[in-house]
């Protein structure tokens, strides 16, 4: 396994490197800037562009070939120390060595400016060095970073470096195959929105209330069409009132729930491609039960297992009570289960079924809001989806 340990210039990567290859002796740690520097040194100035390792394209090859070489002759993990600011950076010293079956992971330790600012301080910098000039720019762009497991570098080195083997033995967990992927529906495999946001607003109008935009129904939505008729109706909105345009939603709905809603790209093929394998299908959605089957048997048919939707006498998302009678209807233990939608309520879900998640950045919430919100994982296509499910 290669492990890239990644961070601010000054965060501590080398420390916490060699403080796992100490708890690990049968690992060892590549120098990646090492061998960036040799390649600089040995070209004609203007054949390197700039000072960072990452314009010049051959380094990634050639950190990718050696990291290949020692993956195929040498068992124990390989740590690499160093920093990378820009987003496809990792993948492309990544891509080459899983095609060849090697497992890359990628830690990010993470701080605030004044703590790498007194780290590199303390290992005898100066101001306004280098490094120094640099932290923003790293903060900045690995904010960004996407699928990568996030260490808080604040804490004590025992701490972080238990934390990371810690995080590293949850991806050893992940990478296995489920029997059985549960999807939320709206943001997830169909893109609902407009037609949410058409019916929302027809119903307003019939009971003479203001409408609303198409990014307020994409905050609205997540928990229930009761609750997003209650955030869409004025404040102060009476319960009778509520209840009317409650009531003209859903006749609205009934007739114009696929106008434009149409499934994500890619999305078929993955469900189609993951029924080929025999892997079981689900989906478990807080939309009117009603809804939910009709709209799956139509973009969808004959794909899904079991579908639930919002119904009288269980608690809706993100009580794991749906999602726990999907399991015992298929007899599959939650172990061999994983949970997939777009929303904080998604990964609320499945961490009260105690079972695994995984966000996608497609849907009705972006990447940055998901991490906030205590996404494990971040999925950011279909391809990428299938992959994860499969272990791959």
């Amino acid at each position: 396994m290669i492990v890239w340990i990644d961070g601010p210039y000054g965060v501590g990567k080398s420390t916490l490197a060699q403080a796992l290859h100490a708890r690990e002796p049968d690992s060892f740690i590549f120098d990646a800037e090492a061998v960036g520097n040799a390649v600089r040194d040995n070209l004609p100035p203007a054949l390197f562009n700039g000072w960072s390792f990452e314009g010049y394209p051959r380094w990634f090859e050639m950190c990718a070939a050696l990291l290949a070489d020692i993956a195929g002759r040498f068992a124990g993990t390989v740590y690499v120390p160093m920093t990378l600011t820009e987003p496809d950076s990792f993948a492309r010293i990544a891509r080459p060595l899983e095609a060849k079956g090697v497992r890359v992971e990628h830690l990010l330790l993470e701080a605030d400016y004044e703590t790498v600012r007194e780290r590199i301080l303390a290992r005898g910098e100066e101001e306004g060095c280098w490094c120094m000039e640099n932290i923003g720019l790293c903060l900045e762009r690995q904010r960004d970073f996407r699928d990568v497991i996030r260490l808080d570098a604040a804490v004590p080195l025992e701490a972080l470096a238990a934390a990371a083997r810690a995080a590293l033995e949850r991806e050893d967990r992940r990478m296995k195959k489920y029997d059985l992927a549960i999807f939320d529906l709206d943001g997830t495999i169909l893109d609902t929105l407009a037609d949410l946001a058409g019916s929302t607003n027809a119903a307003l109008a019939a009971c003479g209330y203001p409408t609303r935009t198409m990014d307020e129904v994409r905050r609205f939505v997540g928990n229930g069409v009761r609750r997003l008729i209650q955030l869409a109706v004025p404040d102060g909105t009476g319960e009778a009132d509520m209840e009317r345009v409650f009531a003209a939603f859903k006749a609205h709905y009934t007739a114009h729930s696929m106008d434009a809603t149409r499934p994500y790209d890619g999305v078929p093929a993955l469900l189609a491609r993951l029924k080929g394998d025999g892997v079981r299908l689900a989906v478990v959605s807080n939309k009117l039960d009603g809804a939910v089957g009709p709209l799956c048997e139509h973009f969808f048919p004959d794909t899904f297992d079991v579908t639930v939707g919002e119904r009288p006498g269980v608690r809706k998302k993100p009580a794991p009570d749906a999602v726990q009678a999907v399991l015992e209807a298929l007899d599959i233990p939650r172990e061999a289960a994983v949970y997939i939608g777009d929303s904080e309520v998604d990964i609320a879900t499945a961490k009260n079924a105690g079972m695994d998640e995984l966000a996608v950045t497609w849907g009705f919430r972006d990447g940055a809001f998901l991490r906030e919100n205590g996404a494990s994982r971040l999925v950011s296509s279909p391809g990428e989806l299938y992959d994860i499910l499969r272990g791959k």
